[in-house]
């Protein structure tokens, strides 16, 4: 009995050794890689992003999702490529409202979403309104810049988030700027109403909790494990991820995904997933009041 258990010792404190050493290598890879990051910066700087970006996976072909993110929160965060990364406009925000629209917003006219709009509106002092007879009618006021946002539902506590709603977003190129909760007198069935414009601003408000929504098309197998992976690497928290068969292709999926980050990691993972995915499209990025 005195073996079995002096065994068991030896080998429990083997794995804990072992466990110290990983962790020990997982941070010395860690700074290796943001050591080569800040090297291929200086080196390739005037090739901007995408050339620094595609000099990293020529050398480290096999470098995984949680790697790659690395390099492109070292890249966000040196300011000698703020132009370049600028330039990419990573959440590929429209142009903005002309004066005539700026603050009007279009929405299907209801108990709850007048109570939506009442709320919107005391963050955005003079907003106008503009009433429409369907959803798809709100956003095709804001794509014809007939008004700067509408209104939508995008999630309830009965079913969740609603995909049909960002269907239409994603189809109009339109971004959630804002969002509020309205709820029904007994808490038993609250519906979150989004903000919807064409463009979106990322803002400076550093230490606020942001959510950052996009969708992506199904381009390879490993793309949901690939973005839990980025995502947890910067610290954010992945509050939903669904998914709808895509209009023109039904064999394909279109993953819907809401991450929460404090600081700017949305904005890296947003790098990341410009490099990495073609099929990639930001649907809002507001703060979390």
């Amino acid at each position: 009995m005195e073996n079995h258990l002096n065994k068991s010792d030896v080998l429990g404190e083997n794995i804990y050794l072992l466990h110290r050493r990983l962790n020990a290598t997982k941070k010395q890879m860690g700074v290796s890689v943001e050591m080569l990051a800040e090297h291929l910066i200086e080196q390739y700087s005037d090739f901007g992003v995408d050339g620094i970006y595609s000099r990293f996976c020529e050398l480290y072909p096999n470098a995984d999702a949680k790697t790659k993110v690395r390099i492109c929160k070292v890249m966000r965060e040196d300011p000698r490529l703020k132009d370049s990364i600028d330039q990419k406009n990573l959440y590929l925000s429209g142009e903005a409202s002309d004066g005539k629209t700026r603050d009007k917003i279009a929405y299907v006219r209801n108990r709850r979403s007048d109570e939506a709009f009442l709320s919107f509106a005391n963050r955005k002092n003079g907003a106008t309104t503009m009433y429409v007879g369907s959803f798809l009618e709100a956003c095709e006021a804001v794509f014809d810049n007939v008004c700067e946002f509408c209104i939508l539902p995008i999630e309830n506590k009965r079913e969740g988030k609603l995909y049909s709603f960002y269907s239409m977003i994603d189809r109009y190129e339109l971004k959630i700027c804002d969002v509020t909760l309205c709820e029904t007198d007994d808490d038993s069935d609250g519906i979150t109403f989004a903000l919807v414009g064409r463009t979106v601003e990322a803002g400076n408000e550093s230490q606020r909790i942001k959510r950052f929504e996009f969708s992506l098309i199904d381009e390879n197998s490993e793309l949901f494990g690939d973005i839990l992976l980025a995502s947890k690497e910067l610290g954010g928290r992945v509050t939903s991820v669904g998914t709808q068969p895509v209009a023109y292709d039904e064999l394909k999926r279109n993953y819907y995904f809401s991450i929460d980050f404090e600081g700017s990691g949305a904005d890296a993972l947003a790098l990341y997933i410009n490099e990495e995915y073609s099929k990639y499209t930001p649907l809002g990025l507001y703060v979390i009041k």
